[in-house]
Protein backbone atom coordinates (compact mmCIF):
# COMPACT_ATOMS: atom_id res chain seq x y z
CA UNK A 1 0.00 0.00 0.00
CA UNK A 2 1.47 3.52 -1.25
CA UNK A 3 -0.26 6.89 0.61
CA UNK A 4 0.81 10.30 -0.38
CA UNK A 5 0.24 13.62 1.22
CA UNK A 6 0.53 16.68 -1.07
CA UNK A 7 1.35 19.76 0.34
CA UNK A 8 -2.52 21.36 0.90
CA UNK A 9 -3.08 17.85 2.81
CA UNK A 10 -4.75 15.75 -0.03
CA UNK A 11 -4.23 11.89 -0.13
CA UNK A 12 -3.62 10.07 -3.06
CA UNK A 13 -2.94 6.48 -2.26
CA UNK A 14 -2.32 2.91 -4.06
CA UNK A 15 -3.25 -0.45 -2.91
CA UNK A 16 -3.11 -4.13 -4.25
CA UNK A 17 -4.75 -7.45 -2.79
CA UNK A 18 -7.94 -7.44 -0.59
CA UNK A 19 -7.09 -6.38 2.95
CA UNK A 20 -5.04 -3.46 1.41
CA UNK A 21 -7.75 -1.90 -0.46
CA UNK A 22 -9.97 -2.11 2.64
CA UNK A 23 -6.76 -0.73 4.64
CA UNK A 24 -6.53 1.77 2.60
CA UNK A 25 -10.13 2.62 2.22
CA UNK A 26 -10.42 3.01 6.09
CA UNK A 27 -7.23 5.26 6.26
CA UNK A 28 -8.84 7.67 3.45
CA UNK A 29 -11.99 7.81 5.22
CA UNK A 30 -10.63 8.28 8.06
CA UNK A 31 -8.88 11.27 7.10
CA UNK A 32 -12.15 12.55 5.18
CA UNK A 33 -14.04 12.40 8.27
CA UNK A 34 -11.31 14.08 10.70
CA UNK A 35 -11.29 17.26 7.85
CA UNK A 36 -14.92 17.34 8.10
CA UNK A 37 -14.76 17.46 11.82
CA UNK A 38 -12.33 20.40 11.59
CA UNK A 39 -14.17 22.40 9.11
CA UNK A 40 -17.32 22.22 10.93
CA UNK A 41 -15.92 23.02 14.04
CA UNK A 42 -14.47 25.94 12.70
CA UNK A 43 -17.61 26.75 11.31
CA UNK A 44 -19.01 26.74 14.70
CA UNK A 45 -16.80 28.51 16.32
CA UNK A 46 -16.99 31.45 13.97
CA UNK A 47 -20.39 31.34 14.52
CA UNK A 48 -19.85 31.69 18.16
CA UNK A 49 -17.40 35.00 17.96
CA UNK A 50 -19.98 36.40 15.65
CA UNK A 51 -22.75 35.93 18.28
CA UNK A 52 -20.51 37.37 20.83
CA UNK A 53 -19.45 40.26 19.02
CA UNK A 54 -22.73 40.65 18.03
CA UNK A 55 -24.32 40.75 21.75
CA UNK A 56 -21.15 43.12 22.67
CA UNK A 57 -22.18 45.78 20.43
CA UNK A 58 -25.62 45.30 21.19
CA UNK A 59 -25.29 45.56 25.23
CA UNK A 60 -22.38 47.64 25.21
CA UNK A 61 -22.35 49.44 28.43
CA UNK A 62 -22.50 53.20 28.68
CA UNK A 63 -18.91 54.97 28.03
CA UNK A 64 -17.76 52.48 26.77
CA UNK A 65 -18.50 51.50 23.29
CA UNK A 66 -15.39 52.33 21.12
CA UNK A 67 -13.39 49.56 23.46
CA UNK A 68 -16.77 47.41 22.62
CA UNK A 69 -16.40 48.18 19.19
CA UNK A 70 -12.65 47.47 18.71
CA UNK A 71 -13.16 43.97 20.50
CA UNK A 72 -16.15 43.45 18.54
CA UNK A 73 -14.33 44.14 15.25
CA UNK A 74 -11.44 41.61 16.58
CA UNK A 75 -13.45 39.13 16.98
CA UNK A 76 -15.14 39.24 13.95
CA UNK A 77 -11.71 39.26 11.97
CA UNK A 78 -10.83 35.41 14.03
CA UNK A 79 -14.37 34.80 12.82
CA UNK A 80 -13.95 34.84 9.21
CA UNK A 81 -10.65 33.85 9.24
CA UNK A 82 -11.75 30.71 10.90
CA UNK A 83 -14.73 30.56 8.56
CA UNK A 84 -11.84 30.02 5.80
CA UNK A 85 -12.30 32.88 4.35
CA UNK A 86 -8.80 34.09 2.71
CA UNK A 87 -9.28 37.98 1.83
CA UNK A 88 -11.51 40.54 3.06
CA UNK A 89 -12.09 43.92 2.50
CA UNK A 90 -14.51 46.90 4.52
CA UNK A 91 -14.91 50.23 3.04
CA UNK A 92 -16.62 53.13 5.27
CA UNK A 93 -16.81 56.97 5.35
CA UNK A 94 -14.28 56.93 7.90
CA UNK A 95 -12.36 53.72 7.62
CA UNK A 96 -10.98 51.49 5.47
CA UNK A 97 -9.60 48.38 5.41
CA UNK A 98 -8.23 45.33 3.20
CA UNK A 99 -6.19 42.26 4.77
CA UNK A 100 -5.55 38.95 2.98
CA UNK A 101 -3.79 37.70 -0.38
CA UNK A 102 -5.94 37.05 -4.01
CA UNK A 103 -6.31 33.67 -4.48
CA UNK A 104 -4.10 32.15 -7.36
CA UNK A 105 -6.23 31.38 -10.28
CA UNK A 106 -6.27 27.24 -10.73
CA UNK A 107 -3.93 25.58 -12.98
CA UNK A 108 -5.20 24.87 -16.44
CA UNK A 109 -5.38 21.33 -17.85
CA UNK A 110 -4.36 19.99 -20.80
CA UNK A 111 -6.78 17.72 -22.91
CA UNK A 112 -5.37 14.81 -25.04
CA UNK A 113 -5.72 17.39 -28.12
CA UNK A 114 -3.98 19.54 -26.87
CA UNK A 115 -1.11 17.58 -25.98
CA UNK A 116 -1.01 15.69 -29.67
CA UNK A 117 -0.96 19.40 -31.09
CA UNK A 118 2.12 19.99 -29.17
CA UNK A 119 3.60 17.17 -30.03
CA UNK A 120 2.88 17.83 -33.17
CA UNK A 121 5.28 21.53 -33.62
Amino acid sequence: MEVRVDDQGNFDGMASGELAVKAQAEVLLAHMRGRLIIRLSLYGLAGLFMIVAALLVVFAPNGRETTTAIVAAALFAVAIGAAGFGTFAIKTPLVSAEAGQTPKPPPTRQTATDMEVASLR
